[in-house]
């Protein structure tokens, strides 16, 4: 799930529409579809677990979690983040900022998962933001990247996928949904480096593939 969040924030331009059309239209797009999605597929889970109390905390997301219809949290943590990202004016900050911001939301989620706390999603939400920020900061990167005429060496691309698959295999199965995030700083190394490295292999493609298309 990180790299979707990174990519969201590699995306993410806030310049072109001011903050109200901005909210509105993540709302149309992100949170309305997910609670429409919520509302249809409520009916099967009433009816083998009718709680009136559960129900209301599952609707107002107080647990951070859609028990019966869990893809749903991804479409509303999304939608969290990119209301924050709007509000701070994430995209206009510079490469020092933005790395700061990654870094706070990460360590801040450090501190709820320590405390096992994730009312309304908090946790998943300073997790999220720290990849959004990433996002954020690697188009910068690259575009500094490209203005100077520097490759990526492949040698760093194979490095990352080594820490990948070693931090991925020492930290087990993870769930960012249920807040089962095994050891946190072999999560972080697991999700970043794999995320960087997929992102590299599919620039990689996309360049390769667009010198043969020309020849």
């Amino acid at each position: 799930m990180p790299v979707y969040f990174i990519l969201s924030g590699y995306v993410l331009n806030t310049n072109k529409r001011g903050k109200k059309k901005f909210i509105k239209q993540k709302f149309f797009t992100l949170l309305l579809p997910a609670y429409i999605y919520i509302f249809i597929t409520l009916p099967f889970y009433l009816r083998h677990a009718w709680s009136g109390l559960q129900t209301i905390r599952i609707l107002l997301y107080v647990d951070g979690k859609v028990p019966y219809n869990d893809p749903c949290w991804f479409f509303i943590t999304l939608f969290q983040v990119m209301i924050v990202a709007c509000m701070i004016k994430l995209p206009q900050k510079g490469v020092r900022e933005k790395s700061i911001i990654g870094l706070l939301s990460f360590i801040l989620g450090a501190i709820f998962y320590k405390l096992s706390i994730d009312y309304f999603g908090i946790t998943k939400l300073c997790i999220a933001f720290g990849y959004l920020s990433m996002g954020t900061l690697i188009r910068d990167l690259s575009v500094k990247i490209r203005h100077s005429y520097i490759n990526v060496p492949l040698y760093i691309t194979g490095v990352l996928g080594i820490v990948w698959f070693f931090t991925a295999i020492l930290n087990g199965k993870i769930s960012m949904y249920t807040v089962d995030l095994g050891n946190y700083v072999l999560f972080l190394m697991a999700s970043v480096s794999g995320s960087l490295f997929f992102v590299q292999i599919i620039k990689t493609l996309t360049t390769k593939i667009r010198h043969v298309a020309y020849f």
